[in-house]
Formats: C-alpha cells, sequence, structure tokens
C-alpha cells in the first residue's frame, strides 16, 4: 500500500502528498520511496509507522536502512504520526552489548539519501534500530521540531546523522538517545544547529571522522543554543589516528550543560574498537 501510493504520488505531473491517517497503526517492512519524481512531493505522517521486531525481515536485504527515501528533489515529510523503529532485539544483537557477538550494521530508521531540498518537521522517532535519521549525499536540507527519543542504554542510537550533507539546518528538536544526539561526518558543510535539547546522549558531535584513513572535511558548523542535561559530553570532535583532511570553522556557542561528564572535549585518539588502537 505504501509503495503504491508513492508510485503514484512520484509520477504525478502535480505536486501531491502521500497521507499516513491516524488513528491508525502500520506495520512497513524495509521499504524504499525512490525517486526522481516528476514534480515535489510531500509524505504527511499523522499515524504510527513501526517496523518488524524480528530481524529475519531484512533477510536478503540491506540491513543498514528501514524507510529509505533516494533521489528526490523537493521533499517534505511532516505531520504529528510516531516513527518506532522496535530496535530492542538489534540493540540486544548489539556487539557493544553482547561482547560475543561479531560487529554489525542495523538499520537507519529514516534513510535519505542522494536528496535535494529536503524538509522534515515536526515527527516522533522512538527507539530506532541504529540512527533515527540519517542524511547522506544530500543538500539543503531543513530538520524542525523533530522529537527523538531511545533508552540511555541503547547502542548507536544517534538522533541525527549528517554524511556528505551541504547547507542543513537543525532547528529546535528534542533529542534523548544512547549515542550522538547529532553528528557529522564525511565531507559536509554549511551546517546551523539551534535551540536544541540534547541528553541523555553522546552530545554534539563531529566525527567521527579518519577512520581506517579516509578522507574527512567538515567546516562551517555553527551550533548555538543548545541545552545538554545529563548527556556524555556536550560540545565534542573526534578524530581517528591516521585519517586525513580537516574539520574547521567550528563554532559552540551559548551552551548551558547540566550533569554533563565532558562539557567541552577535542579527541584526536578516538577509539572506538575492543582492542587497542595502536599509536600511529
Amino acid at each position: 500500500a505504501f509503495e503504491k501510493a508513492w508510485k503514484a504520488a512520484c509520477n504525478s505531473s502535480s505536486k501531491e502528498e502521500v497521507v499516513v491517517p491516524s488513528g491508525n497503526t502500520f506495520l512497513v517492512n524495509p521499504t524504499t520511496f525512490p525517486g526522481p519524481c516528476r514534480s515535489a512531493i510531500s509524505v504527511k505522517i499523522e499515524g504510527r509507522i513501526v517496523a518488524p521486531s524480528q530481524i529475519s525481515a531484512w533477510k536478503k536485504r540491506d540491513t543498514s536502512m528501514w524507510l529509505t527515501f533516494a533521489n528526490i528533489s523537493s521533499l517534505t515529510i511532516y505531520g504529528s504520526g510516531i516513527i518506532d523503529g522496535q530496535g530492542l532485539l538489534w540493540w540486544n544483537n548489539s556487539c557493544k552489548i553482547n561482547k560475543t557477538n561479531p560487529c554489525s550494521r542495523a538499520p537507519t530508521a529514516m534513510h535519505i539519501g542522494n536528496c535535494t531540498d529536503v524538509g522534515i518537521r515536526q515527527l516522533q522517532f522512538v527507539n530506532s534500530q541504529q540512527i533515527h535519521v540519517g542524511i547522506f549525499y544530500s543538500s539543503n536540507v531543513q530538520l524542525t521540531g523533530l522529537q527523538i527519543k531511545a533508552p540511555e542504554d541503547s547502542p548507536n542510537t544517534d538522533g541525527i546523522h549528517l554524511d556528505y550533507v551541504n547547507n542543513a539546518k537543525i532547528h529546535n528538536c528534542d533529542i534523548q538517545t544512547g549515542d550522538d544526539c547529532i553528528s557529522i561526518t564525511g565531507v559536509t558543510s554549511n551546517v546551523d544547529i539551534q535551540n536544541i535539547k540534547c541528553g541523555p546522549g553522546h552530545g554534539i558531535s563531529i566525527g567521527s571522522l579518519g577512520e581506517h584513513g579516509e578522507i574527512s572535511q567538515v567546516e562551517k558548523i555553527n551550533v548555538q543554543e543548545v541545552v545538554f542535561n545529563g548527556s556524555q559530553n556536550g560540545a565534542r570532535i573526534k578524530t581517528w589516528q591516521g585519517g586525513l583532511g580537516y574539520a574547521q570553522q567550528i563554532m559552540f556557542a551559548n551552551m548551558i550543560v547540566n550533569n554533563v561528564s565532558n562539557p567541552i572535549i577535542i579527541d584526536q585518539y578516538y577509539c572506538d574498537i575492543s582492542t587497542p588502537c595502536q599509536p600511529q
């Protein structure tokens, strides 16, 4: 049903809206909503969308994605609805929780890839398998009024993740997760972050950058009017040894920190693996 509605709207020559009505809960398997579309398109989510609770639903599918929007220009996703990743089984299967398990990818609840002119507003995201909202290889993005919540001990459940993004605004969001409230990686520039509540979580992070010797270039990041409450970190920059590139023109201003372990932390020896990282 979701795929049929999307196809009809995407193929229309005039702007269309896909509506997920209130008062209903929809169990949705891993799904891609592909572009390009013939015109601007919006998705209004008023009901509750839940992921399959069983990992087997991703058999023969990309386990890094649940709801994917790809190759779209002029995309708006908004509403008072809830997107529930039902991530408990994924968390319990994580190598960070069960050290005997191999480390593997888990889905990003909402994956935006190769899109331009994107707006995501007012939605609630809860209990994602890993990242709640991930923006990849996209430009001109606005995220406003989002509420994101997962348990403090849920692994890798970043609230908002930007990777290879140019021109993004993240405003008026309340983020409580088990990992970074906001993380910025890859080659990303011109990001404005304002009026954020963060905590619990790992703070607002530039990085991690440079893992496996990768080239990372993050610049022109403005973070203002943030309240960190009970988070592990506040303003954070984290890089791996051996990486290439830079993190520059970054400003954190007007922060309030309450019960935060590391209000400001810049770590060029970041190491997030079970064995010690060798000096290089």
